[in-house]
């Protein structure tokens, strides 16, 4: 007796993707590159405007302590820039070589070049810089869009021409370009607290301002153990 055949037939067992679902994978693939490629692009420029952060800091850091230890120490003021033309300040300080003498210094910002210039010996002969004395100036830093100086006596501004011995501090203000976009800036600011004009919050030195205790070194002692606590205050200029 013959036993019926089962046959199973595949149908459809080697037919591929369709060209609908093709086109749907390569959408989705091209939809997925894109997200993944911004958040690439949005993560390096995150690191390079970071990295632009910490390199402005620096520089910033850097020029801003040279410049407060140049203005911290000066004797007198010869010339500042109080109009039109190139920012500058020309001024003594005392000779690092010899703690009895002053030497001319100066600080100049190179509006043509972009640069912060500094002058160490100057000749007697020159009262203001400019353009024509910025070959013989050391570049501080570069890229520097403005340099302004504010000198106060105490709280109040200190004008050029009164007298040296009231002014008290010198507020520094820096603007320098982005390495990215020079069109955008940042800026830094520090306030000198002058050693050499012997004087206190902008008061004469024969006063004694209510400031003074700002500017004074305050020191506790504790006496034997038999005696009661006692407090000593010494005045430190």
């Amino acid at each position: 007796m013959l036993m019926p055949v089962l046959t199973i037939h595949h149908k459809n067992a080697d037919k591929g993707f369709t060209v609908l679902e093709l086109i749907a994978s390569l959408v989705l693939l091209g939809l997925l590159t894109a997200i993944f490629g911004m958040g690439l692009v949005a993560a390096m420029q995150s690191h390079e405007f970071n990295r632009n952060n910490v390199h402005l800091a620096q520089k910033s850091q850097s020029a801003l302590m040279r410049i407060s230890r140049e203005l911290m120490e000066l004797t007198a003021i010869e010339a500042i820039n109080t109009g039109a033309g190139d920012p500058f300040i020309i001024y003594r300080r005392t000779d690092t070589t010899n703690a009895q003498a002053t030497v001319r210094y100066g600080l100049h910002l190179d509006t043509a070049n972009d640069n912060l210039l500094l002058y160490t010996a100057l000749a007697p002969t020159i009262v203001t810089l400019n353009g024509s004395t910025s070959s013989s100036g050391d570049i501080l830093i570069n890229r520097v869009k403005n340099f302004s100086l504010r000198y106060f006596q105490g709280s109040s501004l200190w004008t050029w021409g009164s007298d040296f011995a009231l002014l008290s501090s010198i507020e520094v203000n820096l603007q320098l370009m982005r390495p990215e976009k020079p069109t955008l800036t940042e800026n830094f600011t520090t306030v000198i607290h002058l050693r050499n004009t012997n004087n206190y919050g902008g008061a004469a030195p024969t006063s004694r301002p209510v400031t003074r205790d700002d500017y004074s070194c305050f020191i506790d002692m504790l006496s034997r153990k038999e005696q009661p606590m006692e407090r000593s205050i010494a005045y430190v200029p």
